[in-house]
């Protein structure tokens, strides 16, 4: 017997959304990740409202030479002004995107297949730990799930013929640059749902697909105006500049992406357990086997399969003909698919298993307790968040005014790359932050506290504070810190004006 309250959609989705809030926001402010990529983020928007520089582009991504669009930084602004310009209100923007995402999933489903499906993928959306967890990173890639959900839309419309959607899609192609590169090798797609369509678009079609494009990427093409196409040129060069890690040949670059691809998939529904071997290559062609039976009990039709399939295909063929080195997240896109089966399947039991509605009933709670439990324990988190490094610079600015320093210095104890997160709540406090070789009163952060416990005066989560342990004369302090403030005036990793 089917769920009478499905029948009030609007009041399921509506609790759906509550819900799905509820779980992202648990302890999300006391957990809130603040490294390197989150002080790059609150540097950019400084760079934007302090600085008053209007950007065209964000940070530098992980291939030199190329750069995300502004858009993410540009989001963030109000949030910040609301938050007291504290990074920490980038906490309200992650959470409105995954509300719209939720939303979006309902609507795109609903459209493609029904209302059902609709409120069952939206739920999925909602509550499926890895997408909770992948929507409380503050970083610019977190809008990825809400750009990959209307761009499946767009296709599938573009399968049954309707090119009214080549707007919707050339405004999707403009904000790839504002998100992640690895998402336009998917615009093979929009060829291949043509071709399975039988239809073709008039010219009214293509002039408003591609309009809408260059509107949205206007950023992008000022800033190659600029400086001489140099994203473009660096792009192409991607493909013929080989990398040593991955002179491997064909056959071994596809085994390496379906080992990146398996791994998000076990990820997608076990997060944060991950299985290796046996059972990871099970449930990746599992799940491709599930899709066929989908087809064959006819939930759905072959081109919808073949789409779904040629997916996977385009991004394992894509990547593993670049020379550039890869990493698991360009590949997150294809959870959407993963998703689709896994959702299509819940609606078939739903619909048409005589204990349907309890399976799925079992299901549900089963999923939402499971990340409620996972977020509320704070299983994942090492006490490194903003919250932990705000406390330690409050500590050291009020310890600083205390003893009359105009200025000071910091220094570190702890791992490589773990010196980074502290720039802009130093810039936030007012800090004249200087480097130790000025001789300035030097503060060490040790991470963790653990590795100088008999030095250090004050704790916060995993960090620990040295205070300076000499005096120093007026004369002194004033020559340390007659120069620049080099918080404000060192390069940032990522950073370019």
């Amino acid at each position: 017997m089917n769920l009478k309250i499905f029948k009030r959609w609007w009041i399921v989705l509506l609790l759906i959304v509550i819900l799905g809030i509820f779980l992202r926001n648990i302890n999300f402010k006391e957990t809130f990740i603040f490294a390197h990529d989150g002080d790059l983020s609150a540097w950019i928007v400084k760079d934007i409202v302090f600085d008053k520089h209007i950007r065209l582009i964000g940070q530098e991504t992980s291939a030199p030479g190329v750069f995300i669009g502004p858009l993410y930084y540009y989001a963030l602004i109000p949030f910040y002004f609301l938050s007291g310009w504290e990074a920490i209100g980038g906490v309200y923007l992650a959470l409105i995107i995954g509300a719209l995402t939720i939303v979006s999933y309902y609507y795109v489903f609903n459209k493609v297949f029904d209302r059902t499906t609709g409120l069952i993928a939206a739920f999925v959306q909602a509550v499926l730990t890895f997408n909770v967890s992948h929507d409380r990173w503050v970083v610019p890639t977190i809008t990825t799930n809400l750009w990959v959900i209307w761009f499946f839309y767009g296709v599938m419309m573009i399968l049954k013929g309707n090119y009214n959607f080549l707007i919707l899609l050339g405004v999707l192609a403009g904000l790839v640059w504002h998100i992640n590169f690895s998402l336009a090798p998917l615009f093979t797609l929009v060829l291949i749902a043509a071709y399975l369509s039988k239809k073709l678009p008039d010219k009214k079609q293509i002039f408003f697909g591609i309009l809408s494009f260059f509107i949205t990427s206007v950023p992008f093409w000022l800033f190659e105006l600029r400086h001489g196409f140099s994203q473009v040129k660096t792009i192409l060069g991607f493909i013929t500049v080989s990398e040593k890690q991955y002179e491997l040949g064909f056959l071994n670059k596809l085994y390496l992406i379906f080992l990146k691809v398996s791994g998000n998939l076990t990820s997608l529904f076990f997060y944060p357990l991950r299985y290796e071997g046996f059972a990871k290559y099970t449930l990746f062609l599992g799940i491709l086997v599930l899709g066929y039976v989908l087809v064959k009990r006819k939930v759905i039709n072959l081109r919808i399969l073949t789409i779904f399939y040629s997916w996977i295909v385009v991004m394992f063929l894509t990547f593993s003909i670049l020379a550039k080195a890869i990493s698991e997240y360009y590949f997150d896109n294809i959870n959407v698919i993963f998703l689709s089966i896994f959702i299509l399947t819940l609606s078939y039991i739903y619909k048409n298993l005589k204990f349907g509605s309890f399976a799925l009933l079992v299901i549900f709670i089963t999923m939402t307790f499971r990340t409620y439990s996972f977020f509320s324990e704070k299983t994942d988190y090492d006490s490194k968040g903003y919250l932990e490094r705000k406390n330690v610079v409050n500590y050291i600015k009020n310890d600083s005014i205390s003893r009359g320093y105009p200025c000071i210095s910091v220094s570190y104890i702890t791992n490589p790359g773990d010196n980074v997160g502290f720039r802009y709540l130093f810039f936030l406090n007012n800090l004249h932050v200087n480097e130790p070789k000025s001789e300035s009163p030097n503060y060490t952060i040790v991470i963790p506290p653990g590795l100088s416990t008999d030095s250090v005066r004050y704790i916060s989560g995993a960090f620990g504070v040295i205070p300076p342990d000499k005096d120093y004369s007026k004369e002194h302090i004033a020559k340390s810190c007659s120069g620049q403030n080099s918080n404000l005036t060192e390069s940032m990793l990522g950073f370019t004006y």
